[in-house]
Protein backbone atom coordinates (compact mmCIF):
# COMPACT_ATOMS: atom_id res chain seq x y z
CA UNK A 1 0.00 0.00 0.00
CA UNK A 2 1.16 3.58 -1.00
CA UNK A 3 -0.06 6.53 1.21
CA UNK A 4 0.68 9.98 0.40
CA UNK A 5 -0.45 13.48 2.33
CA UNK A 6 -0.29 15.79 -0.49
CA UNK A 7 -1.54 18.40 -3.10
CA UNK A 8 -1.95 17.04 -6.85
CA UNK A 9 1.49 17.06 -7.96
CA UNK A 10 3.00 14.83 -5.26
CA UNK A 11 -0.05 12.57 -5.65
CA UNK A 12 0.96 11.96 -9.39
CA UNK A 13 4.41 10.93 -8.54
CA UNK A 14 2.94 8.48 -6.43
CA UNK A 15 0.51 7.11 -9.27
CA UNK A 16 3.99 7.34 -11.46
CA UNK A 17 5.86 4.95 -8.77
CA UNK A 18 2.66 2.61 -8.30
CA UNK A 19 2.76 2.02 -12.22
CA UNK A 20 6.57 1.25 -12.29
CA UNK A 21 6.04 -0.81 -9.20
CA UNK A 22 3.43 -3.44 -11.08
CA UNK A 23 4.67 -3.00 -14.11
CA UNK A 24 8.18 -2.57 -14.09
CA UNK A 25 10.36 0.29 -16.62
CA UNK A 26 10.09 3.60 -16.59
CA UNK A 27 7.59 5.91 -15.83
CA UNK A 28 7.54 7.44 -19.56
CA UNK A 29 6.68 3.92 -20.93
CA UNK A 30 3.21 4.62 -19.65
CA UNK A 31 2.81 8.00 -20.74
CA UNK A 32 -0.73 7.80 -22.90
CA UNK A 33 -4.21 5.96 -22.98
CA UNK A 34 -4.45 2.77 -20.62
CA UNK A 35 -0.77 1.50 -21.09
CA UNK A 36 -0.78 0.26 -17.67
CA UNK A 37 -1.30 -3.61 -17.48
CA UNK A 38 -1.34 -4.44 -13.84
CA UNK A 39 -3.05 -2.90 -11.17
CA UNK A 40 -1.40 -0.64 -8.86
CA UNK A 41 -0.81 -1.38 -5.31
CA UNK A 42 -3.55 0.31 -3.06
CA UNK A 43 -2.96 3.86 -2.86
CA UNK A 44 -4.34 6.36 0.23
CA UNK A 45 -4.68 10.01 -1.00
CA UNK A 46 -4.74 12.71 1.62
CA UNK A 47 -5.66 15.81 0.21
CA UNK A 48 -3.05 19.02 1.43
CA UNK A 49 -4.58 21.63 -1.07
CA UNK A 50 -7.60 21.66 -3.53
CA UNK A 51 -7.95 21.91 -7.13
CA UNK A 52 -5.87 19.42 -9.05
CA UNK A 53 -8.44 16.24 -9.01
CA UNK A 54 -5.68 14.10 -8.52
CA UNK A 55 -7.24 12.25 -5.24
CA UNK A 56 -9.81 11.19 -7.82
CA UNK A 57 -9.21 11.29 -11.20
CA UNK A 58 -7.52 8.43 -13.48
CA UNK A 59 -4.39 10.92 -14.78
CA UNK A 60 -1.32 11.58 -13.85
CA UNK A 61 0.73 14.78 -15.24
CA UNK A 62 4.83 13.51 -15.02
CA UNK A 63 7.19 15.88 -16.05
CA UNK A 64 10.25 14.86 -18.31
CA UNK A 65 12.83 16.90 -16.44
CA UNK A 66 15.43 16.03 -19.07
CA UNK A 67 13.24 18.21 -21.67
CA UNK A 68 10.82 19.73 -19.54
CA UNK A 69 7.69 18.37 -21.05
CA UNK A 70 4.55 17.21 -19.34
CA UNK A 71 3.51 13.54 -20.04
CA UNK A 72 0.10 12.52 -19.11
CA UNK A 73 -0.27 8.90 -17.86
CA UNK A 74 -4.33 7.95 -18.38
CA UNK A 75 -5.75 5.40 -16.76
CA UNK A 76 -8.43 3.74 -14.61
CA UNK A 77 -5.66 1.97 -12.40
CA UNK A 78 -4.58 5.01 -11.60
CA UNK A 79 -7.56 6.33 -9.39
CA UNK A 80 -6.33 6.18 -5.81
CA UNK A 81 -8.36 3.14 -3.97
CA UNK A 82 -9.15 6.02 -1.21
CA UNK A 83 -8.95 9.52 -0.90
CA UNK A 84 -9.59 11.34 2.49
CA UNK A 85 -10.10 14.67 2.31
CA UNK A 86 -9.70 17.80 5.29
CA UNK A 87 -10.37 21.53 5.12
CA UNK A 88 -8.05 21.93 8.41
CA UNK A 89 -4.65 22.03 6.41
CA UNK A 90 -6.34 24.73 4.20
CA UNK A 91 -6.49 27.02 7.10
CA UNK A 92 -2.59 26.80 6.85
CA UNK A 93 -2.03 27.72 3.27
CA UNK A 94 -0.86 31.11 1.96
CA UNK A 95 -3.07 32.93 0.43
CA UNK A 96 -1.28 32.79 -2.61
CA UNK A 97 -1.20 29.12 -2.51
CA UNK A 98 -4.72 28.67 -2.01
CA UNK A 99 -5.62 31.46 -4.96
CA UNK A 100 -3.97 28.75 -7.28
CA UNK A 101 -5.78 25.78 -6.08
CA UNK A 102 -9.25 28.22 -6.48
CA UNK A 103 -7.63 29.13 -10.32
CA UNK A 104 -7.57 25.51 -10.89
CA UNK A 105 -10.71 24.47 -9.99
CA UNK A 106 -12.36 27.16 -12.14
CA UNK A 107 -10.29 25.17 -14.84
CA UNK A 108 -11.54 22.19 -14.05
CA UNK A 109 -14.83 23.39 -14.05
CA UNK A 110 -15.07 25.29 -17.62
CA UNK A 111 -12.82 22.89 -19.21
CA UNK A 112 -15.91 20.49 -18.62
CA UNK A 113 -18.41 22.34 -19.84
CA UNK A 114 -16.24 22.87 -22.97
CA UNK A 115 -15.31 19.46 -23.44
CA UNK A 116 -15.87 17.77 -26.89
CA UNK A 117 -16.63 14.83 -24.91
CA UNK A 118 -19.21 16.85 -22.77
CA UNK A 119 -22.49 15.29 -22.20
CA UNK A 120 -25.81 16.33 -20.64
CA UNK A 121 -24.56 14.88 -17.12
CA UNK A 122 -21.12 16.56 -17.13
CA UNK A 123 -22.89 20.01 -17.89
CA UNK A 124 -24.72 19.42 -14.78
CA UNK A 125 -22.04 18.88 -13.19
CA UNK A 126 -19.71 21.60 -14.37
CA UNK A 127 -22.90 24.39 -14.05
CA UNK A 128 -22.77 23.02 -10.14
CA UNK A 129 -18.94 23.36 -9.94
CA UNK A 130 -18.92 26.69 -11.26
CA UNK A 131 -22.30 27.70 -8.71
CA UNK A 132 -20.49 26.83 -5.82
CA UNK A 133 -16.92 28.22 -7.09
CA UNK A 134 -18.44 31.26 -7.38
CA UNK A 135 -20.11 31.27 -3.56
CA UNK A 136 -17.25 30.47 -2.15
CA UNK A 137 -14.68 33.18 -3.79
CA UNK A 138 -17.41 35.36 -3.04
CA UNK A 139 -18.20 33.99 0.73
CA UNK A 140 -14.04 34.55 1.16
CA UNK A 141 -14.18 38.20 0.58
CA UNK A 142 -12.06 41.33 0.21
CA UNK A 143 -8.85 39.69 2.06
CA UNK A 144 -8.73 36.50 -0.65
CA UNK A 145 -9.97 38.21 -4.03
CA UNK A 146 -6.90 40.33 -4.75
CA UNK A 147 -4.78 37.36 -4.26
CA UNK A 148 -6.78 35.46 -6.73
CA UNK A 149 -7.08 38.79 -8.48
CA UNK A 150 -3.37 39.02 -9.07
CA UNK A 151 -2.96 35.04 -9.93
CA UNK A 152 -5.06 35.51 -13.10
CA UNK A 153 -3.56 39.23 -13.88
CA UNK A 154 0.22 38.03 -13.90
CA UNK A 155 0.32 35.77 -16.62
CA UNK A 156 2.83 33.93 -15.26
CA UNK A 157 0.77 31.13 -13.57
CA UNK A 158 2.10 32.18 -9.93
CA UNK A 159 0.66 35.11 -8.33
CA UNK A 160 2.06 37.77 -7.64
CA UNK A 161 4.46 38.00 -10.21
CA UNK A 162 4.32 39.64 -13.60
CA UNK A 163 4.71 38.81 -16.84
Amino acid sequence: MAATAAAGSVIDCAKGIGAVYSNGGHVLDYAGINKILRPLPPLLAVCTLVGSAADISQFAVITDETDRHKHVLVSKALVPDAAFLDPQPLTTVPPAMAACGVADILVHAVEAAVSSLASPLTDIFAAQALRLWSSAVLAAGADFCPTLCSYADSGSGRPGRGR
